[in-house]
């Protein structure tokens, strides 16, 4: 009889340290579901903000062939677009291209630049999403690294809270900003 109670409780410790096992699992596969998802985003972002840079120049140089176009609103494009990386300053550049195509409505008429500037408005509202789509998925990312029981995954695994993406403040902000 006593041996048939101590294979009960081993079986019994067996049987929950494998649910413990398999619901840490579970929650260590969710940290890793948006850490995936956070890099694709991320990715996805780096190679529209590449693609915004390019147009940008691009749409610059069919600018210089226009005769009415100033020369220093151009100067100050290519400048901005210098630093690629910089979701700043080529969100500067964009401002300053869409001022530069309003006062010259003879723009649009050229088919290239009426592509370049059909491109980066597309561009510019693919980037606006794939920002909200990053933010929320660094939503459910920082409440995993926060709230129990994923917490405990999150300090096992050295988990860290990660920053919104902000393009107001060069691309990434702390969460605790506003607290």
């Amino acid at each position: 009889m006593e041996v048939v109670k101590m294979i009960h409780y081993i079986l019994s410790a067996i049987v929950l340290i494998s649910l413990g096992l398999i619901y840490y699992i579970y929650l260590f596969n969710k940290f890793q579901d948006c850490l995936v998802r956070l890099e694709e985003a991320t990715l996805n972002i780096t190679s529209l903000l590449n693609k915004k840079f390019d147009l940008l120049n691009k749409a610059v140089e069919v600018m210089k062939t226009q005769k009415k176009i100033k020369e220093e609103p151009l100067k100050k494009i290519a400048e901005l677009t210098i630093r690629q990386a910089d979701d700043n300053a080529l969100n500067q550049a964009f401002n300053e291209f869409n001022i530069i195509t309003i006062d010259n409505p003879q723009l649009l008429k050229n088919k290239t630049y009426h592509t370049f500037y059909n491109s980066l408005n597309d561009t510019e509202e693919q980037l606006i999403a794939l920002k909200k789509y990053y933010n929320n998925i660094l939503i459910t990312y920082n409440k995993l690294v926060r709230c129990w029981p994923t917490k405990i995954v999150a300090i096992i695994k050295a988990f860290k809270e990660k920053e919104f993406y902000d393009s107001v403040h060069h691309g990434l902000t702390t969460k605790n900003e506003g607290e």
